[in-house]
């Protein structure tokens, strides 16, 4: 009897083993792209993000958190796999846009050196407000995992500036981007807060 439990409870613990085993392969593809959940197109309403002087269209259902820097961060949900985020930030910058874009992208080279630029130099983005807008997109490499990023530097009011930086699985980077760009294309600047 005693050896029929103990048999019962080695296949157990065996199949418990391979489950945990299977379903932490399955977390890793998903943090490093290698299954590419749907992602949701569909744009929300515009959301004002008082703090920052701006409002745009995100994706619907991600969730917002707070970020880093006072800034605003908003995450896809699990079930489009978790891995991308959109983060909103502003900066007080005397200079023009051209410029806080420029101070922003050498900063970034020097606390990530390995990064692979797809572009030289933050580009012209036309956004629907006609607000004078770049953007900056690169690669990264966080723990091994690699991702696709974009910064997008926009004239704010009363001399602020609005960053948005954008990071979502390099294997998802045509649907992410596509989908970034939609959000920042629907930017408003708000007026300055008096």
């Amino acid at each position: 009897m005693k050896l029929v439990v103990r048999i019962l409870v080695g296949l157990l613990s065996c199949a418990a083993i391979i489950f945990g085993l299977r379903q932490m392969y399955r977390g890793i593809q998903e943090i490093a792209g290698a299954s590419k959940p749907a992602t949701s197109m569909e744009l929300s309403n515009s959301i004002s993000i008082p703090d920052h002087d701006c409002a745009l269209r995100l994706p619907k259902d991600w969730e917002k958190r707070p970020a880093a820097q006072g800034g605003v961060m908003f995450i896809a949900p699990k079930s489009q796999g978790g891995a991308a985020n959109l983060v909103i930030n502003s900066d007080a910058f005397a200079g023009n846009v051209d410029a806080y874009a420029e101070e922003n992208l050498t900063e970034v080279k020097k606390v990530a050196p390995s990064l692979e630029m797809r572009d030289a130099h933050p580009q012209p983005f036309a956004i629907d407000s006609g607000a004078t807008t770049l953007r900056w997109r690169f690669r990264n490499n966080f723990q091994g995992v690699a991702a696709a990023q974009a910064m997008y530097f926009t004239e704010g009011a009363g001399g602020k500036k609005i960053v948005v930086t954008v990071t979502a699985p390099a294997a998802q980077d045509e649907e992410y981007g596509a989908l970034f760009d939609a959000c920042l294309r629907s930017l408003q600047v708000s007026p300055a807060k008096k």
